[in-house]
Parts: structure tokens; C-alpha cells; sequence
């Protein structure tokens, strides 16, 4: 009954401090912080070696998600990204683990492997439909599905960008400018005929739309305060 009732204060100690990793509650990795002093009460009970365990967990969790989305290949890796931005997402919220990066830039890591992940797999997808051997001497290559859905990936790439900077420096964007990207991105959604392609239009014209949301929204507040 004591051993049980040992585990259990155990338990409640690591829930309680687990809780308080939430992005709302932690703003730097100092003692006098939050996470500060629940990293100092679990110091205390000897269970400093919690935050490193659990770290250590999420990139084992982070590099299996990596290994099944290799397993599964093609456009279906894409399949992996909400997993493993989920994991990125923990990982950036741990303000012991990345100590140089601020509270407003821990959504720039997620975001950032998404569009990497997603980039890299339409660029394999296009190709795979792109080039074939013919009869294992020549190679074949369609140019016009190469041309579109080069040209559907190129139209992602402002949307992507100026989602990536905002995210970044904080620097808030004109109305105008995030609905012109996301006009381009979205374009490239009716261009392509590959998923992998489509996948990654429609999440360059989702940010757009979320960017422009951010701008208008900012813009209205400034008018209130005024």
C-alpha cells in the first residue's frame, strides 16, 4: 500500500508539472518562471530527469513517424505530416529544450516541416509522373505534366513564404498581399492533377486565408484603440 501510494505521488508530481508546459504557461527557461519552479519541485523529489526522459520519448515517437512515412512512400507520405507536426509541435512548446527560440516563433518549427514535407513529396510525385523509361532504354518525359505541376508548385512558394516570415518576425502583413498568394496558390489546386501537388496548393491557400483573417483582424484593433 505505501509502494502504491509512493507511485502515485510520483504520478500527480509529473502531471502537475506536465501541466504547466502549456504554451500559456511557459514563457522562458528561467527558474524564477513556471516551468522554472516545477522543474525546481521535481529537483527536489529526484525526478529532475523527467523533462530530458520525455524529450527523449518525443523524438523516438518524431523519427518512428519519419520511418513509417519512408515505409510508405510516394504521395502517400504526406499521410504522416499531421502526426509528425503534432510531435514538432510538443517539442517546440519545451522551453528547457529550445531555449534561443520565443514564445511567438514556436509554431515557425511545425510549420516549417510541413511545408518541407509536403514540398519534397510533390517534387517526387511530379517527377515519378514526369519521367519514365521506355522499355528500359529511353527515357520519356511529359513535358506538359512537368510544366503544370512544376509550375502549380511555384505558385505555392510566396503563400509558403510570406506564412513562414510572419510566423518568424511577427511582422504583420498587408490585407491585400496574403489574398494576391493566395489567389496563386489556390490556382495551382486546378492546375495539377497530382495530390501530392493539390495537398500542398491547398495548404498555401489555407495560410493565406488565415494570414489575411490575422491582418484584418490587426486592423480593425488599431481602429478601436485609436
Amino acid at each position: 500500500m505505501l509502494g502504491m501510494a509512493s507511485d502515485a505521488m510520483y504520478i500527480d508530481k509529473a502531471a502537475e508539472f506536465l501541466g504547466g508546459y502549456v504554451p500559456s504557461a511557459v514563457n522562458e527557461a528561467t527558474v524564477g518562471s513556471l516551468a522554472g519552479k516545477h522543474h525546481q519541485k521535481l529537483t527536489n523529489i529526484g525526478m529532475s530527469y523527467l523533462p530530458e526522459a520525455c524529450n527523449i520519448l518525443t523524438v523516438f515517437c518524431f523519427s518512428a513517424c519519419l520511418w513509417v512515412s519512408n515505409a510508405l512512400g510516394g504521395e502517400h507520405a504526406s499521410l504522416m505530416v499531421p502526426i509528425l507536426c503534432s510531435i514538432l509541435l510538443l517539442l517546440s512548446q519545451d522551453s528547457f529544450l529550445l531555449r534561443g527560440l520565443a514564445d511567438k516563433r514556436r509554431y515557425f518549427p511545425p510549420y516549417a516541416a510541413a511545408c518541407g514535407i509536403l514540398t519534397i513529396t510533390a517534387i517526387g510525385a511530379v517527377i515519378r509522373e514526369a519521367f519514365s523509361i521506355d522499355e528500359g532504354i529511353s527515357l520519356d518525359i511529359d513535358v506538359a505534366t512537368l510544366v503544370f505541376n512544376v509550375g502549380a508548385i511555384l505558385l505555392c512558394l510566396p503563400s509558403l513564404l510570406e506564412t513562414l516570415d510572419y510566423l518568424w518576425t511577427q511582422r504583420q502583413q498587408k490585407f491585400w498581399t496574403p489574398i494576391l498568394t493566395g489567389i496563386l496558390a489556390t490556382s495551382g489546386v486546378f492546375i495539377s492533377e497530382i495530390d501530392a501537388v493539390k495537398v500542398l496548393c491547398g495548404l498555401s491557400g489555407i495560410s493565406a486565408i488565415l494570414m489575411s483573417a490575422s491582418a484584418q483582424h490587426s486592423k480593425h484593433f488599431i481602429q478601436r484603440v485609436l
